[in-house]
């Protein structure tokens, strides 16, 4: 099977584990195996002596994790900067916008096309 997103692997404690990240959980996919016998005689490999050995089986264990990465206090938390960066760009803008708008009501004066008084 595949998924949209790529996986990342990591090797732990022999199994094989594929990390799947959302926006704000991730998906474990463990992949172990563990040895398991087989009864001796029913399937058995012959070696080169003519004497017959056990097969070795594996058993395969899936497991599947869902671990979600946020907690209240980290929502909290980014709804506090993101609050906090709103009301900084607000503030930018509208300076921003004063400078301007004080520059092109400042330029006829400075054309001379109107009169500044000074002596009132």
């Amino acid at each position: 099977f595949s998924l949209r997103v790529p996986s990342s692997t990591v090797k732990f404690r022999g199994a094989r584990v594929h990390v799947y990240e959302g926006n704000n959980e991730q998906i474990l996919l463990e992949d172990s195996r563990s040895p398991k016998d087989t009864i001796p005689g029913l399937s058995a490999d012959d070696d080169d002596n003519g004497k017959s050995r056990p097969r070795r089986q594996h058993r395969h264990t899936l497991t599947v994790k869902r671990v979600e990465n946020s907690s209240f206090g980290l929502r909290l938390l980014r709804l506090f900067y993101s609050l906090i960066s709103i009301l900084l760009v607000g503030f930018l803008f509208v300076f921003s916008f004063q400078i301007l708008l004080f520059l092109f009501m400042n330029l006829p004066n400075q054309a001379g096309v109107t009169k500044s008084e000074d002596n009132l």
